[in-house]
């Protein structure tokens, strides 16, 4: 593959993220991380929902 053909494809990929982020809110790093951290644990968290509203 190309450089020039890796780096637009990486820039749809960002770009996707992006508009998904905006249309669906992000999930903050502390929830996250007690998600993560609950795994394994008697007390398993389920996925955590977006808590970071999108940008209108």
């Amino acid at each position: 593959m190309k450089y020039l053909d890796r780096q637009d494809l990486e820039l749809a990929v960002v770009e996707e993220g992006m508009l998904a982020a905006a249309e669906n809110g992000l999930i903050s790093h502390e929830a996250m991380k007690k998600w993560l951290l609950s795994w394994g644990t008697d007390d398993e968290l389920p996925p955590p929902e977006p808590d970071i509203a999108r940008r209108n």
